[in-house]
C-alpha cells in the first residue's frame, strides 16, 4: 500500500476524520485528540527572537484518499535568526510536563507504513530541518522496528505507561490485587469510619460542575506541591501557559462529555481530586491534588480506587494510570507499556554536525549545567509575561535531543515515588497506612 503524506489545511477541517482514527489507536490518551492539539498550539506556540514555532500538521492517506494517520508536528527554530538557527521537528507536546505522551495518531496495523512514509517525507526535505522526532513509539510496535532499521537508536529514551484491564466487577478486580494493597485499601476505608467521618466520591461531569471543580483541583494540586516532608511534586500549573491551557482544554473536552473530575469528600470537604478523561471504553487518569489535612486517611489512594470502581461500574475496559514508574501505579498490578523516543539528525552535513554538538552538550557536565541555568532563566522570564502571551517551556533544541531529559519525562520522573525501573519489584504498600500518602501522593502528580 502506497501512502501519501501532505500538509493538512487546519485542525478544524481535519477534525472529523481525525476523530475516527482515535478509537483504533494502540493506546488511548487525551493528548492525541484534535482539540487538545489545537488548544496546545494556541497556548504554547512561540514567536520571538530566541525561539519561533511553525505548525506542520501532516495527514497520511492511502491511494484511495482514506486517512491513515495524523501527525501534528511543530517546527522550532532556536534562535529564529536564519543564519544561526537550529531547526527541530517534534510532535505537539514539548511542554513542562503537561502532555505526558506524544504519539502519532494511527492504528497499530498501519504504524510501520506510516513511520516509513513520514521518514521518506522528511528525508526528501533534509535541508529544511536539523533534528527530528516522531514522538513516543511503542517499543514493541512495528513503528519502532521500522525506525530502528533506518536510524541509530543509541540516543533513545524510554517512558513507561501503566494500563489496567478491568474485569466485570469490583470484587473480582480487588481479589486479583496483592495482599499489601488489599490491606491498604481496607485501612483507607475503615480509618474515616473509625473517626466518625463520612466519605463519598463525587464525579463531576457537566461543564458547569467541572468548571467549579477544576478551580478546587488547582488549589489542591498547589497544596500538595507545597508539602516538604514527603516526595516532592512540582506544581506544573502554577503559572500560564500551563494553567490557562488546562482550564481551556478540560472545559472544551467537558462539552464533548470526555472530561471528569473525581472528588473524594470526607465529612463534606473535598479531600482529594483527580482529573480523568473518558475515551470510548477507556479512562485516562491525569493530574491530582489533595488536602494535607486528610493525608492520614490516604485520600489519594482512595480516590484512585474509587475512580477504578467507577470505571468498572460504567462498563469501561481499561484505566490508564499514566506514565512514570512508581509504586503508586505498580501496586495495582497493571500492564507496563514501554514507549521509546529518538531524536534523529537530518541526513545533511549540517544536521549530522548539530546532532554531535547536542550529544556533546549532554555528555559535558559544565555545558549541561549552563544549559539548565539558561532554561530556568527563560522559565522565569516567561512567567512574568502577560497572561495572553503564549510561551513554551524551552527545551533546546525544540524539546529533547538524545540523552537530554525530555520535558514531560523529566516532570514525570520528578513526580515519581521511586526511580524508573527501581520500583518494579518494590512492595506494593508500606506497612503503616498513615504513611502511605507519601507513596500514594506519587499517585500522580
Amino acid at each position: 500500500m502506497t501512502l501519501i503524506v501532505r500538509e493538512a489545511p487546519s485542525f478544524r477541517e481535519l477534525a472529523a476524520e481525525w476523530e475516527t482514527l482515535l478509537p483504533r489507536s494502540a493506546v488511548r490518551t487525551p493528548f492525541t485528540h484534535p482539540r487538545w492539539c489545537e488548544l496546545w498550539w494556541h497556548h504554547f506556540a512561540e514567536n520571538r527572537l530566541l525561539v519561533s514555532d511553525a505548525l506542520k500538521l501532516l495527514e497520511v492517506r492511502d491511494g484511495r484518499g482514506i486517512l491513515k494517520a495524523v501527525a501534528p508536528f511543530v517546527v522550532t527554530s532556536r534562535p529564529s535568526l536564519p543564519w544561526l538557527r537550529i531547526r527541530s521537528i517534534r510532535l505537539i507536546g514539548a511542554d513542562p510536563g503537561v502532555t505526558e505522551l506524544s504519539t502519532l495518531v494511527c492504528a497499530p496495523e498501519d504504524e510501520a507504513q506510516v513511520v516509513a512514509a513520514l521518514l521518506d517525507y522528511f528525508f526528501a526535505r533534509r535541508r529544511e530541518w536539523d533534528l527530528l522526532s516522531l514522538g513516543d513509539l511503542r517499543a514493541e510496535g512495528e513503528g519502532a522496528r521500522v525506525l530502528g532499521e533506518r536510524a541509530d537508536l543509541d540516543g533513545s529514551r524510554e517512558l513507561f505507561d501503566y494500563v489496567l484491564s478491568l474485569p466485570p466487577d469490583w470484587e473480582t478486580f480487588k481479589s486479583s490485587l496483592k495482599r499489601n494493597i488489599k490491606e491498604s485499601l481496607r485501612k483507607c476505608y475503615n480509618a474515616p469510619k473509625r473517626d466518625g467521618l463520612t466519605m463519598e466520591l463525587r464525579v463531576r461531569s457537566t461543564p458547569a460542575e467541572i468548571g467549579e471543580a477544576l478551580e478546587r483541583w488547582l488549589q489542591l494540586h498547589k497544596m500538595r506541591s507545597e508539602l516538604t516532608d514527603t516526595v516532592t511534586h512540582r506544581n506544573v500549573f502554577a503559572v500560564d501557559p500551563p494553567r490557562a491551557f488546562v482550564r481551556a482544554v478540560v472545559a472544551d473536552l467537558a462539552t464533548q462529555g470526555l472530561a471528569r473530575i473525581f472528588e473524594l469528600e470526607i465529612d463534606g470537604r473535598v479531600a482529594a481530586s483527580r482529573i480523568g478523561f473518558v475515551l470510548d471504553n477507556a479512562l485516562y487518569l491525569y493530574f491530582s491534588g489533595y488536602d494535607p489535612a486528610f493525608r492520614q486517611y490516604s485520600a489519594m489512594t482512595t480516590t484512585v480506587a474509587e475512580a477504578i470502581k467507577w470505571a468498572i461500574e460504567n462498563g469501561l475496559d481499561t484505566v490508564n494510570l499514566s506514565p512514570g514508574n512508581d509504586v503508586s501505579k505498580t501496586r495495582w498490578s497493571p500492564t507496563e507499556i514501554t514507549f521509546r523516543q529518538t531524536m534523529l539528525p537530518s541526513p545533511s552535513l549540517r544536521g549530522r554536525i548539530l546532532y554531535r554538538v547536542v550529544r556533546w552538550i549532554n555528555s559535558a557536565p559544565a555545558a549541561a549545567a549552563l544549559f539548565s541555568f539558561a532554561r530556568r532563566r527563560s522559565h522565569r522570564a516567561r512567567a512574568d509575561d502577560s497572561a495572553d502571551a503564549p510561551a513554551r517551556s524551552p527545551a533546546w533544541p525544540g524539546g529533547s535531543p538524545p540523552g537530554l531529559a525530555h520535558e514531560h519525562a523529566a516532570a514525570t520522573a520528578s513526580r515519581s515515588a521511586a526511580p524508573v525501573r527501581a520500583s518494579r519489584n518494590a512492595p506494593a504498600e508500606t506497612g503503616d497506612y498513615a504513611g502511605a500518602e507519601s507513596v500514594g501522593a506519587g499517585d500522580k502528580k
